[in-house]
């Protein structure tokens, strides 16, 4: 009897990680804004299937969003979104990186630690969500790219990076990501005139990143984490001229 018990307890340990990991994902898509206000999420089987998760683990997730306040729902029509903030340690870091006055090459030389790493445990845990969700950004980058349209393009390759964080589905890993953003775009733009203005350099970003998704989509952790490696260090490169 104390041996059932015990499988019991830990099973009960698998579960609550389960749905808290299923909120903390849903939390991720009202921060990152593809949830509003008054949004109502999809149905329980269409959510459950596109997250990779069971029914059950589902509405215990969103039971617990609903005790935080982070939606409501309501019987017959389903479950409504109900705040549109939910990190305020994005906040300490900007003020951080503001006080300690962090240049290009310093933001870059920390990617390239933390990116590899995103991209090995990608090609680990990536979903299909995961993985729809890069092919999406691939191709809005590549239709910015033919259209010479930079502002776009930046805007789909530093989506795409948080696509690869976002697929760890590593809590600290996300926030660290999610933090970096407001600093990244900031630099993204005082450095376009040698990046994205170069098409040579615009190019070789999207191939890059598209190399880089093929080997998260593959499940090839080793290769993604060395291309992300490489793909940072070219602009890293790049930076330095």
């Amino acid at each position: 009897m104390a041996k059932s018990k015990k499988k019991s307890i830990k099973n009960e340990e698998i579960r609550i990680k389960l749905f808290e990991q299923i909120a903390y994902e849903i939390e991720c898509l009202i921060e990152d804004g593809y949830l509003q206000a008054g949004d109502t999420l999809r149905s329980e089987r269409e959510l459950a299937k596109k997250l990779g998760v069971s029914r059950v683990s589902l509405r215990e997730a969103l039971r617990y969003l609903q005790d935080k306040g982070v939606i409501f729902t309501e019987p017959g029509k389903g479950s409504i979104v109900l705040v549109n903030d939910m990190s305020k340690f994005k906040k300490y870091f900007t003020q951080a990186v503001k006080l300690s006055q962090i240049i290009s090459l310093d933001l870059m030389e920390t990617r390239e630690v933390l990116e590899r790493y995103n991209a090995y445990f990608a090609a680990k845990r990536a979903n299909k969500l995961d993985i729809e969700k890069m092919k999406e950004i691939l191709h809005k980058q590549y239709e910015a790219f033919l259209n010479k349209d930079e502002e776009e393009e930046e805007k789909q390759d530093l989506e795409f990076h948080y696509a690869v964080a976002r697929a760890t589905h590593n809590v600290v890993m996300i926030k660290v990501f999610s933090s970096m953003r407001e600093i990244m775009e900031k630099n993204m733009k005082q450095r376009r005139v040698v990046t994205l203005e170069n098409r040579d350099n615009a190019k070789l970003s999207y191939e890059q990143h598209e190399e880089i998704f093929n080997a998260i989509r593959r499940g090839l952790s080793d290769e993604a984490a060395l291309m992300m490696f490489h793909h940072i260090q070219t602009f890293l490169e790049v930076l330095a001229l």
